[in-house]
């Protein structure tokens, strides 16, 4: 079996930004952190957490009539067993974005 390593990797990124907010996560947030640091596209986003959802890596849920994205007990195993694949200088950059929204209050609230 060949294993596409960029799929990978930026689905562990994904996984990587979920994790970082603590909390359930709009689409919006995500793509905005995704877009913002040049990871993925709208569209290729929109596909990868379609496919962690349906392997049950992400859990979309219905919050207050929005949806919101966070991730799996799987999906927080898988990341721990490899982050250790992903590049310090991309989780460093994602941490720094992540934080400086949460500081300055741009990210939603549930």
């Amino acid at each position: 079996m060949i294993i596409d390593n960029k799929l990978v990797k930026n689905k562990l990124l994904i996984l990587y930004i979920l994790s970082l907010y603590q909390r359930p996560v709009s689409n919006t947030e995500i793509s905005d952190v995704a877009i913002a640091n040049d990871l993925v596209s709208y569209f290729t986003l929109a596909k990868y957490l379609k496919e962690l959802e349906r392997d049950k890596f992400v859990i979309f849920l219905n919050i207050k009539n929005d949806l919101y994205i966070t991730a799996s007990e799987t999906g927080k195993e898988a990341l721990d067993f490899f982050i250790s694949r992903l590049d310090l200088n991309i989780i460093t950059k994602l941490k720094d974005y992540i934080e400086k929204k949460i500081d300055h209050g741009k990210t939603q609230s549930i």
